[in-house]
């Protein structure tokens, strides 16, 4: 071999070593398993799954969701429909969330990670249960990783804690689990809104068609004019989006002294609606007819009375003076 050969070899060499030194090496702290997924006995079963319960708030938030024949239900909101869309990604990722890093397996750092005990006072972590399937072992589902993707996890009884590569997504609260979409009139269709209090006081909004931009309030005292367009045509959108906070039978609630909504839309579509307000809580009951939607909305909502956000419930609690402007002589005071 020459000596030009020869260097050139050397430096290439050379080269290589020092490039291999700069990649950095596995640590302690970067070690993992292989990835693997946590939950096998889940993922063999994840199909047959009927019934899932969920512990948080120190135990005192219980949420057992059972599936029926017409779908997924909560028990404890009186058997009301489950939201699909929030349980069946969390199936399927606690079925394949897989290992990236084993974590402590010491008690008194599992608050660290949020895989504490649930029922602890306190307690941020919680529970996810199978009950009747002694295979599927309950599980921990504690913090968010700081910095990096993925959640902490701890199957309950298991000293050992783990990172897995995926977040698990569970509501809050038990209203996080029910499907909340009540109804949804969009003001773009409504064509008449009238409101009747217990008192006898009632105002109507309407216009000729929806090519019309604004609404007008009837009945205007002599003397006086509404405040905007805008105040008026909010009234229009009290039926729209409507979304629920809780739900109870109807008939667990008093409807005594009642605020009546009615809410028509261009196509005769009719919403008749009774508002009342209990201990902080405003609830809503709803029955529909006048088109072929109405029936499907019926169907869905009959029986059911259902606990409605305060700004819902002030923008149907609405009387003659709340649209009007100030009187002149009032203002000129």
């Amino acid at each position: 071999m020459s000596k030009r050969h020869f260097s050139i070899l050397l430096v290439i060499t050379v080269i290589v070593a020092v490039a291999v030194l700069l990649v950095p090496r596995p640590t302690s702290r970067d070690a993992s398993v292989e990835p693997t997924v946590y939950m096998p006995e889940l993922a063999a079963v994840v199909n047959d799954v009927s019934i899932l319960r969920v512990t948080s708030g120190g135990g005192s938030e219980v949420v057992t969701l059972e599936r029926r024949e017409g779908g997924w239900v909560v028990q404890e909101s009186h058997d009301y429909p489950a939201d699909w869309g929030v349980l069946r990604p969390l199936l399927v990722d606690l079925s394949q969330a897989a290992v990236v890093e084993e974590k402590t397996s010491n008690p008194e750092y599992y608050d660290r990670l949020g895989v504490e005990d649930p029922t602890a006072e306190g307690a941020d972590s919680k529970l996810v249960e199978f009950p009747g399937r002694d295979v599927v072992a309950a599980v921990i589902v504690g913090n968010s990783a700081q910095g990096r993707e993925g959640q902490y996890l701890r199957r309950q009884g298991d000293a050992r804690s783990v990172l897995v590569d995926r977040e698990i997504r569970l509501p809050l609260d038990r209203s996080g689990w029910l499907e909340r979409d009540i109804v949804d009139i969009p003001e773009d269709d409504v064509v008449a809104v009238t409101i009747r209090h217990g008192d006898g006081e009632a105002i109507e909004i309407q216009r000729s068609s929806t090519e019309v931009t604004d609404f007008t309030l009837n009945d205007i005292p002599e003397g006086r004019e509404t405040q905007s367009a805008w105040t008026i045509n909010q009234v229009a959108s009290a039926l729209s989006a409507l979304q629920l906070d809780g739900v109870a039978p109807e008939d667990e609630v008093s409807w005594d002294d009642a605020i009546a909504l009615e809410v028509r839309t261009e196509d005769g579509l009719q919403v008749n609606a009774q508002l009342a307000e209990d201990e902080e809580q405003r609830w809503i009951r709803l029955e529909a007819s006048g088109s072929d939607a109405a029936e499907a909305i019926n169907e869905r909502l009959e029986g059911w009375a259902y606990q409605i956000p305060l700004y819902k419930y002030d923008a149907v609690n609405k009387r003659m003076e709340d649209l009007l402007a100030e009187p002149e002589d009032d203002a000129e005071e």
